[in-house]
């Protein structure tokens, strides 16, 4: 048995040193890959990944106008001929850059023109600013949170939380005529109803504070807040039924009186006197608005880490997504947020800190052709701002 052990390696031996003399196979180095800026500490957090591509010889320098971003992967290993072609078919890599769901940038001559003129906060209780679709003629108007359009195009309504009158207001278009039309403490949201006589808007109506059950940290206090509705000529307000969690968020008003709405487990659509119906499950979606015709309703949905715009019918179902933020190793998400529509709902114009800071942008109907539309600053704070109102 012993002598056949040693024959039997003897054999394998012999078979590894053929091999070896007839085809050598060099031993190549990984080669280390620089990290872009903001990036090292993930790479150096997470184990290394091999690249689909195969060690290169060394290059000329490439020209930084023609230079692609480093990639972000920590190691570069040679693969055998056909891989680095196959893996790079089937799984490409990744770009940095937010992409549309439903399509890609398109050359300025083929965008289609945008029109109209845009109201904006620049901050909540900041800056109110008028301008046109096109970045002309901004006009500093007053301070204020959530301006929104009259449905004619003439008034503009907002909100104050700043002493000695908080509430709703109302002014013309130019800024002048400016009235409070219902005195309340941190309204928000205000919205005009389709026929231009009332403003409907969020407060808070209750707070729930409650004690921690086991030692002595400190209270949390929850704000309940409801829908409300104005008429403008008179001041008389009347309040919206609750759903069951009592908590409603960013109405807006279809033209045939239905709200759509953010409830704490979704959105909802009631009436001014109707029993709220769940549109939608998911407490991530906020931030509704319906289209001009009233067959869409645009959202914003949080995405674990980041805000996308999503778009659903008006009975809930059909969701489609409008932005998207491909993952790349290294790279900070991208939000985009705050959706509203242009007047004929052909486009929508949305917040995006994709470039770095907030900008306003816009797209296509379907989020194909996002491009900046604005290049007004503006400070987000995820606190349920509208920001953005269009009319013709």
């Amino acid at each position: 048995m012993k002598g056949l052990r040693l024959l039997l390696l003897a054999a394998v031996l012999l078979g590894v040193a053929a091999c070896s003399i007839t085809a050598p196979t060099p031993t190549a180095t990984p080669a280390i890959v620089t990290l872009p800026a903001g990036a090292a500490a993930a790479g150096q957090s997470s184990a290394p990944v091999r690249s689909p591509v195969a060690a290169a010889p060394a290059a000329t320098a490439t020209p930084a106008a023609t230079r692609q971003p480093t990639p972000t992967w920590v190691l570069k290993a040679p693969l055998p001929d056909e891989t680095p072609r196959l893996l790079a078919t089937l799984f490409p890599r990744p770009s940095a850059t937010p992409t549309p769901v439903a399509g890609s940038a398109q050359p300025a001559a083929s965008r289609p023109a945008v029109s109209g003129r845009i109201v904006l906060q620049t901050s909540s209780g900041g800056s109110i600013v008028t301008v046109n679709a096109d970045g002309t003629q901004a006009t500093t108007l007053t301070s204020g949170l959530d301006p929104a359009w009259s449905p004619d195009g003439k008034q503009i309504a907002f909100t104050r939380w700043s002493e000695p009158q908080q509430g709703v207001y109302v002014m013309d278009a130019d800024g002048g005529n400016m009235r409070l039309i219902y005195q309340i403490n941190g309204a928000k949201n205000p919205i005009w109803s389709p026929d231009g006589t009332k403003i409907a808007f969020t407060s808070v109506y209750k707070q729930e504070r409650r004690q921690p059950r086991f030692g002595d940290g400190p209270a949390t206090v929850t704000d309940y807040w409801r829908i409300s509705v104005v008429d403008v000529a008179t001041g008389q307000k009347t309040d919206v039924m609750l759903d069951g969690d009592q908590q409603a968020f960013t109405p807006s008003w279809r033209r045939d009186g239905l709200f759509v709405y953010k409830g704490a487990r979704g959105l909802f659509a009631t009436t001014e006197t109707g029993w709220p119906t769940a549109l939608t499950s998911n407490p991530l979606h906020a931030s509704p608005a319906w289209s001009p015709d009233g067959t869409k309703i645009v959202f914003m949905i949080e995405q674990h880490d980041h805000w996308d715009i999503a778009v659903i019918n008006g009975d809930g179902g059909g969701l489609a997504y409008l932005t998207s933020t491909s993952p790349v190793i290294g790279t900070r998400p991208v939000n985009n947020v705050a959706p509203t529509w242009s007047p004929d709902g052909s486009m929508i114009a949305f917040l995006s800190d994709r470039d770095g800071d907030w900008r306003v942008y816009v797209m296509n109907a379907n989020g194909s052709q996002q491009r900046t539309l604005l290049d007004v600053p503006i400070v987000y704070e995820y606190a349920a701002e509208r920001v953005l109102s269009w009319t013709r």
